[in-house]
């Protein structure tokens, strides 16, 4: 990977890392190229703010079927090829896109 602030199991990630891997995700899908510093530079400017962003959830809900649900005190995103937890249900859909597409070790 080429940069290691971002490393991490996928249960641990949150914040600027899942923003990060969401980025690559983002890119990946449209085909585009991403870079650390362009998404550095977004993110301090507010950009890529995927894991708080509401309206994404229904976005990945509605791409990926995943279903949402709260388990404890935690949500559970799932879809029939596994699920993530996370604190609000946009950073369980969030860890389970990319975990989906890098693994529960994410790297490039």
């Amino acid at each position: 990977m080429s940069n290691s602030k971002y490393a991490g199991h996928i249960s641990t990630l949150k914040g600027e890392a899942l923003n990060y891997w969401m980025y690559r995700h983002a890119a990946k899908e449209l085909s585009r190229d991403a870079s650390d510093a362009e998404f550095e530079k977004g993110f301090a400017a507010g950009q890529y703010q995927f894991a708080t962003d509401k309206a994404l959830v229904v976005d990945l809900m509605l791409r990926y079927s995943v279903r949402l649900q709260m388990i404890g005190s935690e949500w559970l995103a799932s879809t029939e090829k596994g699920g993530q937890f996370g604190e609000s249900p946009n950073e369980a859909a969030c860890r389970l896109v990319v975990s989906q597409t890098f693994g529960v070790e994410p790297s490039l």
